[in-house]
C-alpha cells in the first residue's frame, strides 16, 4: 500500500464535479443481520443456471467472532425484486452490510468478507450500493443482471466503493482500500438528468478489480452532459478490465497513483478518458469510437498533475482529437505529462497529439509505432537522432525532438540519511507542494474539451493527491521525538558522500529545442558535480565522466553472458557484487528531452498475439454447470485455519479431471509440505479463501521448499489459478510461498488471476501487530517469530506464465487488530523470474521484501506491464543485509558496492542477464527511513532503486521516489539520476533502454 492520500481536498473535487450532491444520501440504511443459510437451495433461483447461482455454499470465516457468518449472499435472499420498477436499494444494501461487516468506522478487516450475487434481473436503485470492505460483487455472467439509476437518484455513484462524509471524511483510507471486486454487472443511468450522475466511485487500492461491465449513459448534449461512468479521485490501486462505455461526458475520470488497464471499449462518449492525476498509468487495447476526445491529460498546464500515461496496442475511430497534453518544452514539472505510444492506430483521428492551446503536435491519420514525449535514456550509438522537423514523415528514420542532452558523471551517490541517524517520528509538515487542481470552465462542473485549470490549495499536510501526512500520523510516533541509534559497523556510512551525480542545468526550464541535427558539446565548466558541504564528491572507480561530448558515458558492468535468451542458467551462482559481460560492456547513454517517433523496439513473437501484446481475461466459467465445482470441504478438507489440509487437498487437486473447477470454498487451509498442483487444472476460490504454510518443514532458510508448487520442471499444460490468497501462519523462513514449474501448452494457457500473496498483518497469521510491533526507536533485532517466509514468486527456468492482478506484499501495517499498527515482518525476496519462456505480467505489484521486490535474472521474454513496489518502511533499521543472508546460488544482492545504510536497501527491480525484457510501467517508491519521512524533504530516502547489468531491457514510464539514483549498473554507477526528472510527485522518465 502507498501511504498517502487527499480526502479533504478531493472531497471538494467531487462537490464540483457531480454538482454538490448530498452526500448525506449516500450513507448505508441500517440493518439488520440475516438469517443463517449457508446452504441455498439449486434449484431456488432457476432463471439462471451459472455455476455462481447454484453450487453449494460451505464456506466460513475461521479466524472471525461468528460462527454462523454468511460468506454468500444472493441479493433476493434479502428482497431485491429486480423487477425493473421496484426500488431495491435497501435490500441490496442490506446483502451488503448484514453481519457486523466493515463498514463506516473500520478502516480494514478480512473476517467479514462477502461474496454479493445478483441474478439475472433489473434492479432499480434511488441511492448509492455501498461497497463495503472485503467484498465481491458478482454478477450473472451468462445473463448480465442491470442496475439502473431510477431518475430521482441521489447521491456520488451508483456503486460508491469509498463514501464521503459532510466534512470531506471517507469511509475508507482510500490508499489502503484493499480487497474488492465488482464484475459482470450492467450499471445504467440514463434516466438520471444528464447533469449529473456516475456509474461507479472507484477509490481503492491494490488486490481491486473492475472486470465485464457496461455502463449505460446519456449521449451528447454538449456541456450540459455531466454524467461519467468511472469517477476515481484518488487511490493506489489497481486493475481493471473489459470495461464498456457508452455515452456521457467522461467515461472515466480518473485519478491515482498508479493503475493498470486493460480491454476498455468507449462509444460515443464526450471524452472518454480524462486524467485528472497520476503518478503512473498503463492503458492497454483501448477501443475509442465517435468520441470528441480519446485521453485529456492535460489538467493543470502550468504545473501537470498527471506524471505518465502508456498507451499501447489502441485503436481511435471517428475521433478527432486522440490525446491532449500540456507537455511543452519548458512545462513544469520537468518528469510531468509523460506520454509513451506503442502500436496506437489514430487513423481515425484528425489530430493524433494535440497540445493544450489546440495546436498539433503530432497529426493523426496513422499508425503510431512507438511516440514518446518526455526525459529518455538510451545508447547513443547505433540510432539516428536528428532535430524534429514536423514536415518530415519517414517511418524509417528515428525522428527525435532533443531539447536537452544531459551529461552526467557516475558517482557512489549517497542518501543524506546514510548518516547514523534513525528517526521514529514524522515532521510535522513537509514542503513537497504541488498543488491538486480542478478542471474549470463556465459554472461549476463545466470541462471544455481542452479545459484550462486552476490550481486549489491543498491543506497544509498535503501536497499533491495521494499525499497525506496526517495520515502517516496514524502509524508513525506523534511525540516528536528523534532517535539517534548507533549503526552496526557493517551499517557505518563512508566518510565521504555525495548527494548526486547529475549535470543538472542551472535553469529549472529547460533548455529550447535544438535547431541542428548536431547537438553542441556541453563545455566542461558546465559540468557540475553537486556534492554534500562536508565532503567533495569522488567519481567511482571504473566510471566515465564525459566532458565536451552530448552523451552521458556510463561504464555498466563488466562481466560475461551472452544476450541470448538460451545462454544462462536459472541456476546461475554468480554473485551479484560485480557484471557478468562478456567483452567491453561500456555504452554511452545519451539523455534526452523528447517528444516525437522513436524506432520501435522489437518484441518477441512469443509475446504477441497479432501484433499485439498477449492478453487474456480472467476465467468466469460460464459455460461450466454447477456440477463441474468440485469443492475441497465436500472433499474432506476443513479449511477452518488448524487442521492440517495438506493430504486432504493433494488428494482432490490429483483426482481433479480437465473439465473440472477446485473449488476452494471460503476458509484457511493450513499445508504442512509442499502442496503440488498438476498440471491440466482449473482452481478458484470463494472470496479469497487463504492457503497457509507452516510448521517445521519451511523453517530452513538454507533449503527453501515451495508451499504451493505449480507443475513440476519441464512440464507443459495449462493452469487457471483465481480468487486466492497465499499466506503464511507464523515464522517461516524456509517457504517459498509459490514456485511456477509449469510452461503453457498454448499461449497463455498457463495463468493465474486475482491471486495474491499476502503476508502477516491479518487475523489467524501470526504475524499482527501484537507480536511484530514495529521498533524504531531501538536498533531492531528481528524476532525469529516475524521471519516470515524465504520468497514469495518464483517463476523458474523453464516456466511461461500470465498473471494479471497479483499482489504481492508483505503487510507494512495491521489490517484486523483494532490498533491498525505499522509491524515488523519480513521477508527475503518479493518476485524472482528465471524463466526463459514467455512470462506476463499485468497490473502486478511487489512490497516490502527485504533484499528485493522484483528480479529478473537470467531470463528472456519477459513483459510487464504495470509493475509497483516499495522499500520497506523499516529500513535501514536494519538494513537489506539482515535477517537473510544473502545466497549466492540464488543470486542476491550483496551489496558489496555500497559504502553507506541508505545504499542497503531494498531494490525495486534487479534485472541481470536477461533478454527481451519490456516494462511499460513502473512505479518505484520508497517513502520512509525507519518509519521516519525527513527524507523525504530531501528526496533521499534511499540512494538507488533499479540495477540493470549485462541485460537487453526497454523501460518505459519509469517513476521512482526518493531515491537518489533511478537506474545504477551492478558496481553501484549511476546511469540514470532523479533530480533531473523531478515530476509532480515522483521522479520519471519515459525510457530507459540498455543492451549488451
Amino acid at each position: 500500500m502507498a501511504a498517502f492520500q487527499t480526502s479533504i481536498m478531493m472531497f471538494l473535487a467531487h462537490l464540483i464535479l457531480l454538482l454538490g450532491l448530498p452526500t448525506a444520501l449516500v450513507g448505508a440504511i441500517p440493518l439488520t443481520p440475516a438469517p443463517n443459510e449457508l446452504e441455498l437451495a439449486a434449484s431456488k433461483w432457476a432463471a439462471s443456471s451459472y455455476w455462481v447461482a447454484n453450487i453449494k455454499r460451505q464456506g466460513t470465516v475461521p479466524f472471525g467472532s461468528n460462527s454462523a457468518y454468511q460468506v454468500f449472499r444472493n441479493v433476493k435472499d434479502f428482497g431485491a425484486k429486480g423487477d425493473g420498477s421496484t426500488d431495491d436499494t435497501a435490500a441490496i444494501n442490506k446483502a451488503i452490510s448484514s453481519g457486523n461487516r466493515c463498514g463506516k468506522g473500520c478502516d480494514s478487516s478480512t473476517t467479514t468478507p462477502a461474496l454479493v450475487y445478483f441474478p439475472p434481473g433489473t434492479y432499480v436503485v434511488s441511492k448509492p450500493i455501498i461497497q463495503f470492505y472485503y467484498t465481491q460483487i458478482v454478477g450473472d455472467a451468462i445473463d448480465i443482471p442491470v442496475i439502473k439509476a431510477s431518475a430521482a437518484f441521489t447521491g456520488m455513484a451508483v456503486i460508491d466503493a469509498d463514501p464521503y462524509e459532510d466534512n470531506g471524511d471517507n469511509w475508507y483510507t482510500n490508499q489502503n482500500n484493499f480487497f474488492r471486486a465488482i464484475r459482470n454487472l450492467v450499471i445504467d443511468i440514463t434516466a438520471m438528468p444528464p447533469s449529473s450522475g456516475a456509474g461507479i466511485h472507484w477509490q481503492v487500492g491494490q488486490a481491486t478489480s473492475l472486470q465485464n461491465i457496461r455502463f449505460e449513459m446519456v449521449k451528447g448534449g454538449g456541456s450540459a452532459n455531466k454524467q461519467e461512468g468511472v469517477f476515481m479521485d484518488n487511490g493506489s490501486g489497481g486493475f481493471m478490465s473489459d470495461l464498456t462505455f457508452n455515452g456521457g461526458n467522461y467515461g472515466m475520470f480518473l485519478g491515482n497513483q498508479q493503475f493498470t488497464t486493460r480491454n476498455l471499449t468507449f462509444n460515443g462518449c464526450q471524452t472518454a478518458i480524462y486524467m485528472n492525476w497520476n503518478w503512473a498509468w498503463t492503458f492497454k487495447s483501448v477501443n475509442i469510437n465517435n468520441c470528441r476526445v480519446g485521453l485529456n491529460m492535460s489538467t493543470s498546464p502550468s504545473n501537470q498533475t498527471v506524471g505518465s500515461v502508456m498507451m499501447l496496442d489502441s485503436t481511435l475511430t471517428n475521433t478527432p482529437i486522440g490525446i491532449v497534453t500540456a507537455w511543452t518544452k519548458k512545462s513544469i514539472p520537468v518528469g510531468g505529462g509523460t506520454l509513451v505510444l506503442d502500436n496506437v492506430d489514430f487513423s481515425g483521428s484528425t489530430v493524433a497529439v494535440a497540445g493544450v492551446d489546440g495546436n498539433t503536435i503530432l497529426a493523426g491519420g496513422a499508425v503510431v509505432n512507438s511516440w514518446v514525449q518526455g526525459n529518455t535514456y538510451s545508447p547513443s550509438s547505433g540510432s539516428t537522432k536528428r532535430a524534429y522537423r514536423p514536415e518530415e514523415n519517414d517511418d524509417n528514420i528515428e525522428v527525435v525532438t532533443v531539447i536537452e542532452t544531459v551529461m552526467h558523471t557516475v558517482l557512489a551517490c549517497a542518501a543524506t540519511n546514510g548518516a547514523a541517524t534513525l528517526a521514529s517520528n514524522i515532521p510535522a509538515s513537509s514542503n513537497i507542494g504541488v498543488a491538486t487542481v480542478v478542471p474549470t470552465g463556465t459554472d461549476v462542473g463545466d470541462r471544455s474539451i481542452i479545459p484550462q485549470a486552476t490550481a486549489m490549495s491543498a491543506p497544509a499536510l498535503s501536497g499533491l493527491p495521494g499525499f497525506d501526512n496526517s495520515w502517516m500520523s496514524v502509524f508513525v510516533d506523534s511525540s516528536g521525538n528523534t532517535y539517534e541509534i548507533p549503526l552496526e559497523s557493517s551499517q557505518t556510512p563512508a566518510a565521504i558522500e555525495s548527494t548526486a551525480a547529475a549535470v543538472v542545468p542551472a535553469s529549472s526550464e529547460p533548455p529550447a529545442v535544438q535547431t541542428s541535427n548536431a547537438v553542441p558539446a556541453i563545455e566542461p565548466s558546465s559540468a557540475v558535480a553537486v556534492a554534500s558541504e562536508s565532503s567533495g564528491a569522488v567519481p567511482v572507480a571504473g566510471s566515465t565522466v564525459a566532458v565536451g561530448t552530448s552523451s552521458a558515458a556510463v561504464t555498466q558492468g563488466t562481466g560475461s553472458s551472452s544476450s541470448s535468451s538460451s545462454s544462462s542458467s536459472s541456476s546461475s551462482s554468480s554473485s551479484s557484487g560485480s557484471g557478468t559481460c562478456n567483452g567491453a560492456a561500456n555504452q554511452a547513454v545519451a539523455s534526452a528531452r523528447t517528444q516525437g517517433t522513436m524506432q520501435a523496439s522489437s518484441k518477441p513473437s512469443d509475446l504477441l498475439n497479432g501484433g499485439a501484446v498477449f492478453e487474456r481475461s480472467k476465467p468466469l466459467y460460464e459455460s461450466l454447470p454447477a456440477s463441474s465445482f468440485i469443492s475441497v470441504k465436500s472433499a474432506g478438507a476443513k479449511g477452518d485455519g488448524t487442521t492440517d489440509d495438506t493430504a486432504a487437498l493433494q488428494k482432490v487437486l490429483d483426482s481433479a479431471t480437465a473439465d473440472q473447477v477446485v473449488y476452494f470454498d471460503h476458509g484457511a487451509y493450513v499445508i504442512t509440505s509442499t502442496l503440488k498442483v498438476p498440471k491440466d487444472i482449473k482452481i478458484t476460490g470463494e472470496v479469497w479463501p487463504m492457503i497457509m504454510a507452516h510448521g517445521a518443514n519451511f523453517q530452513d532458510e538454507k533449503n527453501p521448499i515451495p508451499a504451493l508448487q505449480i507443475g513440476q520442471e519441464g512440464e507443459s499444460g495449462s493452469v487457471e489459478m483465481s480468487d486466492l490468497i497465499v499466506t503464511t501462519k507464523g515464522a517461516a523462513p524456509g517457504a517459498i510461498l509459490m514456485e511456477w514449474n509449469v510452461a503453457g501448452s498454448s499461449q497463455g494457457s498457463a495463468g493465474m488471476w486475482d491471486v495474491h500473496i499476502r503476508i502477516g498483518g491479518a487475523a489467524g497469521t501470526g504475524l499482527q501487530s501484537d507480536t511484530c510491533p514495529k521498533t524504531p526507536a531501538k536498533q531492531t533485532t528481528p524476532k525469529e517469530e516475524c521471519i516470515a517466509a524465504f520468497l514469495l514468486l518464483h517463476i523458474t527456468q523453464k516456466a511461461s506464465a500470465y498473471i494479471e492482478n497479483a499482489w504481492v506484499w508483505t503487510a507494512d501495517h495491521e489490517l484486523d487488530l483494532d490498533d491498525h499498527s505499522q509491524i515488523n515482518v519480513y521477508t527475503g525476496r518479493g518476485v524472482l523470474i528465471e524463466s526463459q519462456n514467455p512470462v506476463w505480467l499485468w497490473g502486478t505489484a511487489s512490497e516490502h521484501h527485504q533484499l528485493y521486490n522484483y528480479q529478473v535474472s537470467n531470463a528472456a521474454n519477459v513483459f510487464m506491464g504495470l509493475i509497483q513496489t516499495e522499500t520497506p518502511y523499516y529500513q535501514s533499521n536494519p538494513t537489506a543485509l539482515t535477517p537473510f543472508t544473502p545466497q549466492d546460488s540464488w543470486n542476491d544482492p550483496d551489496f558489496s558496492t555500497c559504502t553507506t545504510a541508505s545504499c542497503k536497501k531494498s531494490w525495486g527491480l534487479r534485472v541481470m542477464n536477461t533478454s527481451d525484457l519490456f516494462i511499460y510501467g513502473a512505479g518505484l517508491y520508497s517513502f520512509f527511513e525507519n518509519y521516519a519521512q525527513t527524507c523525504l524533504d530531501s528526496e533521499d530516502c534511499q540512494e538507488n532503486m533499479v540495477e540493470v547489468d549485462c541485460s537487453d531491457v526497454h523501460i518505459y514510464g519509469l517513476s521512482t521516489k526518493a531515491a537518489v539514483n533511478m537506474v545504477t549498473s551492478s558496481s553501484g554507477q549511476s546511469m540514470v539520476p532523479e533530480k533531473p526528472n523531478t515530476s509532480n510527485f515522483c521522479s520519471t522518465i519515459a525510457l530507459f533502454e540498455q543492451s549488451v
